[in-house]
């Protein structure tokens, strides 16, 4: 993985919590789905990432934040649906490290307690100045 689809990816990793945890369902939704659209081009491309077990678990707690955010937004199949998803990849990556697999429900409460202890950050506007001077 090069340096520019590092911060790329680190960028919009950044868009989408921000909008997840400070926007309207309706723009955190738009934005955690284009992250996962991001994710899963890196995730079924193993030349272009270099970091196949993050990027699996940043797609299955991107999922399982879509699941909250459906759930809130009174959307429960659509919740089930992305929580499935979510622990799905999640199972796969501890099944694949030989750790214990956490209850479905316990995957979704530690990414309650994170998303708790989680605040929005915003890049500076010199360092996208910078970024965008070096062709980022």
């Amino acid at each position: 993985m090069n340096l520019a689809s590092l911060s790329y990816r680190a960028w919009e990793a950044n868009q989408s919590m921000n909008a997840y945890l400070r926007d309207k369902p309706e723009i955190a939704r738009y934005a955690l789905n284009h992250y996962a659209d991001i994710l899963r081009s890196f995730y079924g491309n193993k030349n272009k990432d270099g970091f196949p077990e993050a990027t699996a678990q940043d797609l299955a707690f991107t999922y399982i934040r879509l699941g909250k955010i459906e759930k809130t937004s009174k959307r429960s199949n659509d919740a089930e649906q992305f929580y499935d998803k979510g622990y799905a990849i999640y199972k796969q990556i501890l099944h694949n490290s030989a750790k214990e697999v956490p209850s479905r429900e316990k995957l979704i409460d530690f990414i309650d307690k994170l998303d708790a202890q989680t605040k929005p950050m915003s890049i500076p506007p010199q360092m996208l100045s910078q970024e965008r001077a070096n062709g980022f």
